[in-house]
């Protein structure tokens, strides 16, 4: 399910995939060590969510602190931040099933964050620039070079372990055929 979350820019609204966000914060609700490892590689920005940012904060806060999961002390550790409340929470963690592609759907938060930020950020200056007959060219070719080295910034950042993780998926296939189904959680 791909839901439109609010923020709109001149009229547009920008899409996230919040099933994929589900899916994450499922594995993150459910498996500690998944959890601590997830949190490295993400932040609450990279959720179009707000609910799903303020989980992520809760959790981070959480593995900050090194406690375990309990509904009181994530309670205490939002303040009265809106998460969808816990009977939400629960409905997603009973969504989960082991993942083992879990990284892919992290590299998809992390890259829908990198445009929605392209968006958010540049593509308006961009298109005021164009839009006023006396902006000078350099400020143009300026916002164009600005935004440019953001998406190769954002191309290194999100992107940086694609291969490692196709390498990891074909290769946990590949020991699946050989042994079966003996790595089934």
């Amino acid at each position: 399910m791909i839901a439109a979350v609010a923020e709109r820019k001149n009229d547009r609204v920008v899409e996230f995939d919040l099933a994929n966000e589900r899916v994450v914060l499922a594995t993150m609700l459910h498996d500690a060590r998944e959890r601590r490892r997830l949190l490295v590689a993400l932040k609450p920005g990279d959720f179009g969510d707000e609910r799903h940012r303020v989980v992520v904060r809760g959790l981070t806060a959480l593995d900050r602190a090194g406690y375990e999961w309990s509904e009181d002390t994530f309670a205490s550790l939002v303040q009265g931040s809106d998460f969808g409340g816990f009977a939400y929470l629960r409905t997603i963690e009973a969504e989960y099933r082991p993942n083992r592609n879990v990284d892919y759907h992290v590299q998809q938060l992390r890259l829908d964050s990198a445009k929605f930020e392209l968006l958010r950020d540049h593509v308006p200056k961009l298109v005021e620039l164009c839009e006023d007959p006396k902006a000078p060219s350099d400020a143009i070719s300026g916002a164009l070079r600005t935004a440019a080295d953001r998406v190769a910034r954002n191309a290194l950042r999100h992107l940086q372990r694609g291969g490692e993780i196709v390498d990891g998926y074909y290769e946990t296939m590949r020991m699946r055929s050989v042994l079966g189904s003996v790595f089934e959680a």
